[in-house]
């Protein structure tokens, strides 16, 4: 009986022991991997957003983003268009 309940005692030690190691191995192996995965893939995410909105606008000379609605229920849109900056002009004035 004694036997028993020692044989019992350290096989939920063991369990528990088995359980924590598990959990350790969760929070320093498998979490930051699929962190790390997470993060590339939104990543990549914004670089295919940038790179459609830059080639949207070579081809179309601009982009509409369209943001929603505001208060009065109109529709709100962004249009971006490449700017431009001034030209100086090529005499000098005297």
């Amino acid at each position: 009986m004694v036997k028993d309940k020692k044989a019992r005692i350290m096989a939920i030690l063991v369990g528990v022991i088995v359980i924590l190691v598990l959990v350790l191995l969760y929070f320093f192996v498998v979490r930051p991997s699929m962190d790390n995965f997470v993060l590339n893939k939104q990543i990549e995410g914004v670089n295919f957003a940038y790179a459609d909105v830059v080639s949207q606008i070579q081809s179309q000379g601009y982009f509409a983003l369209p943001l929603g609605q505001n208060e009065a229920g109109e529709d709100q849109t962004l249009v971006l268009v490449p700017y431009v900056p001034p030209q100086a002009p090529a005499t000098p004035a005297q």
